[in-house]
């Protein structure tokens, strides 16, 4: 594990950790709102392990199941009215022909298949954590106090598997040109924080260059997947800065250091 340099581009930055901030005074009339404000870990499934996808018996449904399993199910949800009693019965127009039963895949799931699919898609309910990767996802829109015109927005996103992604935009509106930092953590109740930062410039109108910035960075590190579990627990936290001068703040850099050190023995780099 490699400790995280905490400058790039001479840019300040402030990592924050256990929902409270340190911020360096010259910048704090344009910091972001902080951490603490920020949105809890979305844990949920975005892929499934390899060779299975989604049933998608309906829009909802994320269990993962072999394709020829997702095919079945898509083909009696294409025979539901040929499945279902055209006479009614007991339940009305949910009633099944006979030999049919309710599917129950999700709550609600009333396409009538044979009893073996219903018994096959209950099975596959109680795998459906083992059978897909779990991720923790931080989305953030950042937005500027003071009238700087300056914002956009980032994703921080880590699996079981060690997949992690650091996504984003921002957009300079204004007329100067401003230089940006963003970090995020992901601390761990362990005394682990994962550490993610991108630096960058959006150019105003006085300034030839881009006013947009776009990042997609992706990575697999082995570390996140042997501390998923204390991840999966875990609480993300950002600071983000946009700095006209960056002269007077240089000396807060070994502040931030100091910060994240505290709150997190062990800080492991991402990007």
């Amino acid at each position: 594990m490699q400790l995280r340099r905490f400058f790039r581009k001479a840019v300040t930055v402030a990592v924050v950790l256990g929902g409270s901030a340190v911020l360096p005074a010259a910048v704090q009339a344009i910091q972001a709102t902080p951490a603490s404000a920020a949105p809890a870990a979305m844990p949920g499934a975005v892929a499934c392990q390899p060779g299975l996808v989604w049933r998608q018996t309906w829009t909802s449904d994320y269990v993962c199941v072999t394709p020829a399993d997702q095919q079945l199910n898509a083909a009696y949800n294409a025979w539901w009215p040929y499945t279902i009693s055209p006479n009614g019965g007991a339940y009305g127009p949910y009633t099944c022909r006979q030999g049919y039963v309710w599917r129950e895949a999700i709550p609600y799931d009333l396409v009538c298949v044979p009893p073996s699919v219903r018994d096959t898609e209950a099975y596959n309910n109680t795998q459906a954590g083992a059978n897909q990767i779990q991720q923790v996802s931080m989305p953030i829109t950042i937005t500027f106090s003071n009238g700087v015109p300056v914002g956009g927005w980032f994703n921080l996103t880590m699996n079981s598997s060690g997949q992690v992604t650091i996504s984003g935009h921002y957009h300079d509106s204004g007329a100067t040109t401003y230089d940006e930092d963003l970090v995020v953590s992901w601390r761990t109740n362990t005394g682990v924080a994962f550490e993610a930062s991108h630096s960058f410039t959006t150019y105003g109108t006085f300034d030839s260059g881009s006013r947009d910035s776009f990042w997609n960075q992706s990575s697999v590190d082995p570390s996140v997947t042997a501390n998923w579990a204390a991840i999966s627990t875990g609480s993300g936290h950002w600071t983000a800065d946009a700095n006209l001068n960056l002269g007077a703040i240089w000396n807060d850099i070994q502040t931030a250091y100091t910060v994240i050190k505290t709150a997190a023995p062990i800080v492991v780099a991402l990007f």
